[in-house]
C-alpha cells in the first residue's frame, strides 16, 4: 500500500510538471511568453486531469513492475512488451491534458489512433530493423565462436585467425549499416 501511494504521488508529481512544460511550449507556439508561473498556473487549471491520469498510469505502472517481478522470464518479456504497447499508446495523454481533452479513457483511445496514425512507419520499420540487426549478429557471432573454437581447441590457428577476422569485420559493417 505505502508503495502504491509513493508511486502515485510521484506519478502526480512527474504529470504535473509535465503538463506545465508541454503548457509552456503551447503557449511558445501561440506566440505567447511564457513563464514559469504561466506553466505552472496552467497545470494548476488542469488539475483533476492530472490527478485521475496520474492514477491511471501509476496503477497500469504498479501492476506490470509487480507482474515483472513475479514471473519466470518469458512472461516478463511479455509484460515488457505490453509495457512497451501502453507507453506508445498513452504517448500523446499529456498534450491532450494540456489541449483540454482531459477525458481520460478516450484520450487513451485517441492518443493511441494519434500515434499509430503518425509513427506506425517508425515503429514497424524499428522493429524489423531490430530484428534483422539481431539475426545478423547472432550469424557473425556464430563466426567467431567457431573461430575461437578452431584457433583454441583445434590448433587450427590459420582457419581460426580467418574467421575471427572476418566476424570482427563483419560486426563493424553491420554496426555502420545500422
Amino acid at each position: 500500500i505505502v508503495s502504491a501511494v509513493i508511486a502515485y504521488i510521484s506519478t502526480a508529481l512527474a504529470v504535473f510538471f509535465q503538463v506545465a512544460l508541454v503548457a509552456g511550449a503551447w503557449e511558445r507556439m501561440e506566440g505567447g511568453d511564457p513563464s514559469i508561473r504561466t506553466c505552472i498556473q496552467a497545470a494548476v487549471t488542469r488539475l483533476p486531469a492530472i490527478l485521475l491520469w496520474s492514477l491511471i498510469t501509476a496503477t497500469v505502472g504498479f501492476v506490470l513492475r509487480a507482474l515483472a517481478n513475479r514471473v519466470p522470464f518469458f512472461e516478463r518479456l511479455a509484460v515488457i512488451l505490453v509495457g512497451g504497447a501502453w507507453a506508445m499508446s498513452t504517448f500523446f495523454m499529456i498534450p491532450m491534458i494540456v489541449a483540454g481533452n482531459p477525458g481520460s479513457f478516450g484520450s487513451i483511445r485517441k492518443s493511441k489512433n494519434l500515434f499509430v496514425s503518425k509513427w506506425k512507419n517508425v515503429v514497424n520499420t524499428s522493429i524489423i530493423v531490430f530484428a534483422y540487426t539481431t539475426a545478423a549478429s547472432l550469424l557473425v557471432l556464430l563466426f567467431v565462436t567457431i573461430g575461437f573454437y578452431l584457433w583454441n581447441l583445434e590448433n587450427n590457428h590459420i582457419l581460426g585467425g580467418l574467421l575471427i577476422s572476418v566476424g570482427v569485420l563483419l560486426l563493424g559493417a553491420l554496426a555502420l549499416v545500422t
